[in-house]
This record gives C-alpha cells, structure tokens and sequence, in this order.
C-alpha cells in the first residue's frame, strides 16, 4: 500500500445502531441539514436533478423519492426549488430509523408536498417507475460489496427519468478536515463527533463508484465537487 493510499475502512456509525439515542440522531441530522446546505450537499444534488429534468415540460407533475432522507432537508428543498419552475412537485421520503423519521417530521412538517415512510433502501416497496427521479445523499457510503450494487439498482428500478446520488469523497485531506470539525463544530454532540470521521473512511472515491456502477449493470456520469464530495447521475448524458 502506497504512501498516499488511503483504504475504505468499513465500520459501523453510531447513528445506525440498535437503540441509537433519539437526541444525538436529532442532534446528528441537525449538523448534517447545516452541513448540507454550507457545503454544497444540497445544491450539488439540486444541479443533477436539474439535469435529468432538462425538456420536462414546465406545469407536470414531477414524483421525486429521496431514500435515506434523514432529516428531510434535500428533498423538501428540491420540491420547493421545482414548484419555483413551475412543476406540480411532491416528494417521498424513506429512511428505515423512527427517530430519523421523527425528526423529518418535526422539522419539515411533512404531509401534503413532503411525505415520510419508514422501509429498507434494499427492498423499496414501490412498483418499478413509480418515481420521476430517485436520490440519495449521504446514504451511499452506508453499503458495500453486494448491498451497495443491490442499493444502486433499486434507486434505478424505481425511477423513470433517473438517479441522483450525492455523498462523501473519500480521501485523507478530507477525513482530517472532518477529524477538526469533530474536535470544533461537532465537539458536543458525541455521535457526530464519532460518525463524521467514521463516514469519510467508510465513503467510496470516483473509480470505485464506477466499478459499482459497472458490477451493478449501469451506465453512469460521476463528477467530483468541492468539499470532499462526489455526485453520481444514472439515467441521462
């Protein structure tokens, strides 16, 4: 192993454990909703949907799923972004965790343009097409081997115009800028402090996202964004 190799390390985040602390899910997901709108999480997304929606006609009706929701900030904030434009939007929310659901709930306020289910990424229970777009922010990094193939086909079988997937970039520079948010910003709240670090080594690098992409039988755009992030696009040149 090379001197600037810097391997996927697969170990479990606080927050996915049985009997996680619904506080420090709250307070986690809080961190994640200010991170993803100060560090690019959310418009990068935004940008890709944008992409795969170009030549949709302006007043249809637009199904989005967002599957590993958290707190529900993304896709709250691409249904307001698309009602902006003019298109009928409503939005779907998934995660398996009741406290993650709990705190979408309390902070969106979902019903209406934002609905929340609790279900497993890797069984979806919807019928194929069911959604215009599929996305997923930060969910990615949470599966490997088979799992994170069987992850990517479902968000695909699901979704008729295409796929969005944002997450962590992993590399060195990035795991130690997040060691000093967790000695820093994240300092109190101790699941944010461990599942940070924890999420940038268990995240994947561009050439593993494609040979995911590859295995899973997908032909797909990765691009690389700035703060140590990446953006996948299934679906569309």
């Amino acid at each position: 192993m090379g001197l600037f190799c810097f391997p996927r390390v697969d170990r479990p985040e606080l927050m996915d454990l049985p009997g996680a602390d619904p506080r420090e899910v709250r307070l986690s997901l809080e961190d994640l909703t200010a991170a993803n709108r100060l560090f690019g999480g959310t418009a990068s997304v935004r940008r890709h949907v944008a992409r795969l929606l170009a030549g949709s006609a302006l007043g249809a009706r637009l199904r989005l799923l967002d599957v590993g929701t958290g707190a529900g900030d993304v896709p709250a904030a691409l249904v307001r972004w698309a009602r902006r434009r003019g298109w009928a939007a409503w939005a779907l929310g998934l995660d398996r965790g009741a406290a993650a659901i709990a705190v979408a709930r309390a902070r969106t306020g979902a019903g209406g343009a934002l609905r929340l289910v609790r279900g497993d990424a890797l069984v979806l229970p919807f019928r194929d097409g069911a959604f215009d777009v599929a996305i997923s922010n930060t969910t990615l990094h949470h599966f490997s081997g088979e799992d994170a193939i069987r992850f990517l086909r479902e968000l695909r079988r699901v979704a008729r115009k295409g796929v969005v997937v944002g997450d962590l970039r992993r590399s060195r520079s990035g795991y130690l800028a997040t060691r000093a948010l967790a000695a820093t910003w994240w300092r109190g709240h101790r699941y944010a402090r461990h599942d940070g670090p924890v999420s940038f080594r268990r995240a994947y690098t561009p050439p593993e996202v494609r040979a995911l992409l590859a295995r899973a039988g997908l032909s797909g755009f990765v691009e690389r964004h700035r703060f140590f992030r990446l953006v996948v696009r299934i679906g569309a040149p």
